[in-house]
């Protein structure tokens, strides 16, 4: 299985937006079908008319799209998928940065984990997980690690519930 993950860089007002969304379409659609992946995740993804155009664009190749909807500007996650995508998930994460500094987005994000169970087989279902964690914004003074260590732990908390085979004491019970 071939998966693609980008940061797209789509704020409204970030700079070249629709000029990166449309090249990373074209790029997605000219790949020769050996090359093609079968899954792309795509992060900050913002604008929702972005989403919209992008799922229409992709059809032809990856007819299957579910956008992670949360926050007051989303989550700005998206998957894009080849095979069929039987049922989908959110888990937003409860630290997304600070009221007090709201220049830094991500308090307006509604950040988390986006799951995507999707049918690569007749029989087989795979969970895919898109995230994307509170940005660094100062890497010296590291403001918000913090919030990224406790997404993380939320991050990896969902994927083991999400991920775990039914207990015995729920197989078999009607």
């Amino acid at each position: 299985m071939r998966v693609a993950s980008i940061n797209i860089w789509g704020l409204l007002v970030s700079k070249d937006r629709r000029a990166r969304i449309e090249a990373l379409a074209r790029h997605l659609l000219e790949l020769a079908d050996a090359e093609a992946f079968d899954i792309v995740a795509v992060q900050e993804l913002w604008v929702a008319r972005d989403f919209q155009w992008l799922k229409q664009t992709l059809a032809p190749r990856y007819p299957h799209a579910f956008y992670f909807r949360s926050g007051v500007m989303g989550s700005g996650l998206a998957t894009f998928s080849r095979f069929p995508i039987r049922d989908a998930a959110f888990q937003r994460f409860q630290l997304n940065g600070k009221a007090q500094r709201p220049l830094d987005g991500d308090w307006w994000g509604g950040k988390g984990v986006g799951l995507t169970r999707i049918a690569i087989g007749p029989s087989t279902i795979v969970n895919f997980y898109n995230t994307h964690l509170h940005a660094e914004y100062d890497k010296a003074a590291q403001p918000y690690l913090g919030h990224r260590l406790c997404q993380t732990d939320e991050l990896l908390r969902f994927v083991a519930a999400t991920s775990a085979p039914a207990s015995a004491s729920t197989a078999g019970s009607s």
